[in-house]
């Protein structure tokens, strides 16, 4: 099975660097014209894509039918919560900047998700999506703590520092035991 994560479109909030977390923003004209040209994109590799996935988020979700639009994509998105972009508790809101970061990587805000139960979302929706897909191509549009997530579960020596641009993509194999990196 290969996945392959998509951060989501431009928000107002993405582009004052504001700390969004589980806040419910819509994608601006930005987003809307990232996600088409990520369509085009997705379309020049020519992989078949057999299923979409979206956090319920709409930012990641209005992503997800702009390119299922356009890719001529017939089936449903299927909305998974595990996909749902990290909960800052009182961080979010707050403007980028090195003590927020530390805050977030020492984990010393107490109401801020934990990575260990971040990434256990993940592990969930990679090891759900293939007892129901085990040898499709699969699309889940998400977010970039997500994103940045999987990439630490995988590389230790990853920081949730480094920045990750909206409509990113990150792709894995999975074959029921292991998982492998083929594109970041």
């Amino acid at each position: 099975m290969r996945i392959c994560f998509i951060r989501h479109g431009e928000t107002n909030w993405n582009s004052q660097s504001l700390i969004q977390g589980q806040i419910n923003n819509p994608l601006n004209a930005n987003g809307i014209k990232q996600a088409e040209n990520l369509a085009d994109k997705l379309i020049e590799l020519g992989t078949n894509w057999d299923v979409f996935f979206s956090s319920p988020l709409s930012r990641a979700f209005d992503t997800a039918n702009i390119v299922a639009k356009k890719m001529q994509f017939q089936s449903a998105i299927i909305v998974d919560k595990n996909l749902i972009e990290r909960d800052f508790g009182k961080i979010e809101g707050m403007q980028l900047s090195d003590k927020v970061y530390d805050l977030i990587i020492s984990e010393s805000e107490p109401t801020l998700e934990k990575v260990d139960l971040l990434k256990l979302r993940i592990i969930n929706f990679i090891k759900s999506s293939y007892k129901k897909y085990p040898s499709k191509n699969i699309l889940a549009f998400t977010h970039s703590h997500i994103i940045k997530g999987l990439k630490y579960t995988l590389d230790s020596n990853y920081s949730f520092r480094n920045s990750l641009s909206n409509c990113s993509l990150f792709q894995i194999e999975y074959d029921g035991k292991k998982i492998k990196e083929i594109n970041f």
